[in-house]
């Protein structure tokens, strides 16, 4: 059973197709790319599945649970979170801290507080260098130092 399924979803604002026909298996712990060009569609088929826009036709699974059409907030509790395209969202954070924005549901004092030390999320405390959770934290410092 794949991680995410989206099977024969359709998108269209008007007359405009937007997404046709697209299916997609995404097993856990693999990697995909969704790519082509300017106006391809690749925003809309990030925006169906998180739940921003809701397709015309087709289903979108997360776990084998039917997510077309739920809320955003509740998609988001279940692990799915979204980055935008624009490059240039907060200049004085970190790539790490900027991707980090999409766990502020799981935070329980708010994004502010990470500098402070402040937050814990479902897991436990929340290290200020990360705002992971320890065990996250400790894998992410033992990737970081994979590299220097």
């Amino acid at each position: 059973m794949p991680l995410l399924r989206i099977e024969d979803i359709h998108l269209s604002f008007g007359g405009v197709k937007a997404i046709n026909d697209v299916s997609i298996d995404v097993k856990k712990e693999s990697i995909h790319a969704v790519i082509g060009p300017n106006g391809a569609g690749k925003t809309s088929i990030f925006n169906c599945i998180s739940c921003v826009y809701r397709p015309q036709h087709g289903t979108i699974r997360f776990e084998d649970r039917l997510i077309t059409g739920m809320k955003p907030d509740r998609v988001t509790r279940l692990g799915i979170a979204r980055t935008f395209q624009n490059i240039a969202l907060f200049h004085h954070m970190t790539v790490l801290d900027n991707l980090m924005l999409g766990r502020h549901q799981f935070l329980r004092r708010g994004v502010s507080a990470i500098e402070k030390g402040y937050l814990l999320d479902d897991s436990g405390p929340v290290f200020p260098s990360t705002g992971f959770s320890k065990p996250l934290h400790n894998m992410i410092r033992a990737a970081w130092n994979l590299d220097s």
